[in-house]
Order: structure tokens, then C-alpha cells, then sequence
């Protein structure tokens, strides 16, 4: 059987209505339309329930003053929040923070600490066995009482106590050089006590006499310049031995 054009049958109906389009595209247009007319009731009834949801203009006007009010409060919350971090932000004079927190009838005056450092045969032996930079350390950490301090936030920088009626104050090149010097004529007072000590095995003993000699070269080689590589090493240990980060203790107390 043959069909004219007319009576083609089509490829594509309406979900909605059933009718028949040729073209996918007229469909679709079709569709949307089709869609609106033939929804159902329940959809219909909750659209309107949807849009009457929908606040009037009294109602708007009412969610505003409340979002305005709120937003007022917290501007204020946030003003005193920026004078807070502002108060944390504050720059300390350290000096003065020293001055003021340290006890100083606890801590001792810069050069009564120098006089109270005492070297021991194990600093000797340390020397003799690795350097005079691991003698210079030791010595300093089994010295207790230190009249200094030093803090994360200035790195390198250590203070030193200088008196009841002086204070706190930057702890210099110049007296750092004059500490240093302190320790090496002790060393080199218990280096010769040592030798008396042994002066028989020292001239018996080849072993025992190259030893006391390369002690004496490491003592002896110290430079006391600023430039020192060894001043350096010992004054940078004493840093990290010392320093403690004031911003932590700053806000302990403010709290």
C-alpha cells in the first residue's frame, strides 16, 4: 500500500496532547506552551503556594531595618576588635619592657657575673678534645644566673643587665669581646694548672706532649676580632640558648 505525503505518518507527538510535528524543533516549541496549559493541579496549586511567599513591600521594608540593625552591631563588635589588634600591635621598647619586668634584685649586675665564671678540668678536657668554640659554650651554660636576654623578635641581639642603677641595655660588641677575653685567661689559668699537674708525663710522653701543645695552639689561636668566626659561633649560641618570643609573653599578660 502507498501513502501520499498527506498521509505520512509523523515521527515525533506531544507528551500533553498527542499531536504530531515532522520537525523535532517545532515540537519543542510546541512543548513549552503545551507544558503551561496541561499542568497538573498539584503543580499549579504549588506554584501559588510558591509565589505567595513572596514577602510585600511593608515586609521588605521591616527585613531591612532588622539586616541594618544587625549590621550596625557588628560594625561596633569589629571597631573594637580593630583597637584590640591595634593594642597587640603595639610597638615595645624591649629595654624598657626589661626594665620593668625583670626583677632586678634576682639578677645579677653584668660584671659580678663575670667574676662568679669558673673553669673546670672538663672545659680543659673539652678543648683538648674538640675546640675552643665547644669550651666557650660549655662554659657559659654551666655559668648560672646569666645577666642576659634574647628575643625571637630582634634576632642576634642579646641584652645584658648592667646594674640596679643602670639597667637593662643592648649588650655590646665591646663587652662581649671583654667577656670572652675573661674566660680565656681562665682557661689558659686551668690549662697551666693542668700542665704542672702532669709535667712529668708531658715531658715522658710523646703522646701526652703533642697533646698539651695543640691545646695550646687551639687557646691561643682564638682571634679576638668583631670578625671572629669563632666569637661569632659562641655569641649566636648564646642567642638561641637565651631567646624567648616576648609576643607569646606580651599576651599572656595582657590576658
Amino acid at each position: 500500500m502507498n501513502f501520499s505525503k498527506q498521509n505520512k505518518p509523523t515521527d515525533e507527538c506531544c507528551n500533553y496532547c498527542g499531536k504530531g510535528y515532522t520537525r523535532k524543533t517545532s515540537l519543542q516549541r510546541h512543548v513549552i506552551l503545551c507544558e503551561t496549559i496541561y499542568k497538573t493541579k498539584r503543580e499549579q496549586r504549588c506554584e501559588k503556594e510558591e509565589s505567595s511567599d513572596i514577602p510585600s513591600r511593608e515586609q521588605l521594608y521591616h527585613i531591612i531595618q532588622e539586616l541594618a540593625i544587625k549590621y550596625e552591631k557588628l560594625d561596633e563588635k569589629m571597631q573594637e576588635v580593630q583597637k584590640w589588634l591595634q593594642l597587640k600591635k603595639k610597638k615595645i621598647d624591649i629595654v624598657e619592657w626589661l626594665n620593668i619586668n625583670q626583677t632586678k634584685e634576682e639578677t645579677t649586675a653584668l660584671q659580678e657575673w663575670i667574676k662568679k665564671i669558673r673553669v673546670k678540668d672538663t672545659h680543659v678536657q673539652l678543648l683538648m678534645d674538640e675546640n675552643i668554640v665547644t669550651a666557650m659554650n660549655a662554659i657559659l651554660r654551666d655559668t648560672e644566673k646569666k645577666p642576659f636576654a634574647s628575643f625571637v623578635q630582634k634576632a642576634n641581639i642579646i641584652y645584658a643587665f648592667q646594674s640596679s642603677e643602670t639597667g637593662w641595655k643592648v649588650f655590646s660588641s665591646d663587652e662581649y669581646i671583654h667577656l670572652i677575653k675573661q674566660i680565656h685567661s681562665r682557661i689558659l689559668k686551668e690549662l697551666c694548672e693542668w700542665r704542672t699537674k702532669n709535667i712529668k708525663e708531658i715531658a715522658e710522653n710523646e703522646k701526652m706532649s703533642e697533646l698539651y701543645n695543640k691545646t695550646v695552639i687551639k687557646l691561643m689561636g682564638l682571634n679576638f676580632n668583631q670578625d671572629s668566626a669563632a666569637l661569632s659561633k659562641i655569641r649566636t649560641n648564646l642567642y638561641n640558648s637565651l631567646k624567648i618570643d616576648l609576643k607569646q609573653t606580651v599576651e599572656l599578660e595582657f590576658e
